[in-house]
């Protein structure tokens, strides 16, 4: 009966200790009423926290101190160890793990196991720019309904005049002045082709780059004399001339290798008379009525018409 009494008085100090440390209050539940039992408050077994009382009852926990920065001297309540073990037999026994605990139950979804739906590794994007070129790329994809010529062929060329093997019924009014294939304003092109002349000069481009006045004389400069009048060469030497002459269309397009050298004014000797890439060269030129060469023809560009 002592021993009860005292052990009672010795539980109910600690409780009211127990709602107040370092001055400052603490929450007094579960711990207010003083029944300290073990079957109606499960003790925690962390050390840092909580002490364990026990006074020679075994195996049943008497006390709890149930406030976290309660601090109780158990070196002279003895057993320490022990009473640590007897807790945590007693807590394995009244208290099943939680349910979800990430050691035992891994989250569902993890990443480990479950990898995110469109995942970037086993689903690539459903357009790869590398494997799926943008639709209309100019790279594989060619523009619609544009031909391609080869204008160093008569594809794209109307005849305006022909003698010898390239006599042809043609349109002469194609080549004057003011037609839509010679523009007064801007640039054209006009061709010659001479079967026999020498290699240098079996295919012939003017490109006019100064306008023309209304009256210019076209079908006169071409056949009859070769003028100088509005009409000079543009070489390194003279930067301020009215056309350049190439041995071909692609070249004349490109404005590769321009003829270097030209003369005129020879009366009723036709182009080119003696112009030539690069130095004089005689006996290439058209006449109406002073012989040179005898099968020939001139033609206007059909790009003419897009400049």
């Amino acid at each position: 009966m002592k021993l009860n009494v005292s052990l009672n008085f010795f539980l109910i100090a600690i409780a009211t200790i127990a709602t107040t440390v370092n001055g400052q209050d603490t929450d007094p539940t579960p711990c207010s009423n003083a029944k300290l039992r073990s079957d109606i408050y499960p003790p925690t077994c962390e050390k840092t926290d909580y002490k364990i009382i026990r006074k020679g009852i075994k195996r049943v926990i008497k006390s709890v101190a149930c406030t976290h920065n309660l601090k109780i001297e158990l070196g002279l309540l003895g057993g320490k160890k022990k009473i640590l073990a007897e807790c945590k037999t007693f807590l394995d026994r009244i208290s099943p793990p939680p349910i979800g605990d990430p050691v035992t139950d891994p989250p569902i979804g993890d990443p480990v196991s479950d990898p995110p739906i469109g995942d970037p590794v086993s689903d690539p994007p459903i357009v790869d720019p590398v494997s799926d070129p943008p639709i209309g790329d100019p790279v594989s994809d060619p523009p619609i309904n544009e031909p391609v010529y080869d204008e160093d062929s008569l594809d794209r060329w109307w005849q305006v005049f022909g003698r010898g093997s390239l006599r042809n019924d043609v349109d002469p009014t194609l080549w004057e002045a003011g037609s839509p294939f010679i523009p007064l304003d801007r640039e054209f092109y006009i061709r010659r082709i001479c079967p026999n002349c020498r290699d240098s000069h079996k295919d012939i481009i003017y490109k006019r780059v100064t306008p023309l006045s209304a009256d210019f004389d076209l079908p006169s400069l071409f056949l009859d004399t070769w003028s100088s009048e509005d009409n000079i060469l543009i070489t390194p030497d003279n930067t301020e001339g009215d056309f350049e002459l190439y041995s071909s269309m692609s070249f004349a397009l490109a404005g590769l290798m321009p003829w270097q050298f030209c003369n005129y004014d020879d009366n009723h000797i036709g182009f080119p008379r003696d112009c030539s890439p690069q130095s004089f060269t005689g006996g290439q030129w058209n006449s109406l009525n002073r012989g040179g060469q005898s099968d020939y023809g001139y033609y206007v560009w059909n790009g003419n018409l897009d400049l």
